[in-house]
């Protein structure tokens, strides 16, 4: 197992867990490529660390209350792969759909690449 992307991985949830955007962008490599696939359709994409800033600050105004646990991790080759639970309440009502106070619990999995010593892609599919 490689020990620094596991850590890498592991840092950058909790820094999702506690909004800590500034720490989630000192761990993704400038092009970073995220998607976030719902039931089989890509919902979010950004590329670039400008682009994923963005969404991130956007992502943590939505919630009151959120946070990934990590289940397992698989390593492949040069890829971690975390099974999550996630778990989150909506902060307020939002142009996405979304109801304030409404409770949502996903399962799914996070699969992260890496380059430079810091996370290049970002995989997320929920259930």
């Amino acid at each position: 197992m490689d020990e620094t992307n596991i850590e890498l991985v592991n840092k950058f949830i909790n820094a999702y867990n506690s909004y800590d955007v500034d720490a989630m962008l000192s761990l993704i490599h400038p092009e970073i490529s995220f998607r976030n696939v719902f039931r089989g359709r890509v919902d979010v994409q950004a590329v670039g660390r400008e682009e994923f800033k963005k969404f991130a600050l956007r992502s943590a105004r939505l919630f009151a209350e959120r946070r990934q646990e990590i289940i397992s991790l698989l390593v492949i080759q040069d890829r971690v792969i975390a099974e999550i639970k996630y778990h989150a309440i909506v902060a307020h009502n939002s142009s996405e759909g979304f109801k304030k106070g409404t409770s949502i619990d996903i399962d799914g999995k996070s699969e992260y690449s890496f380059r430079d010593g810091l996370i290049s892609t970002i995989l997320d599919e929920t259930r």
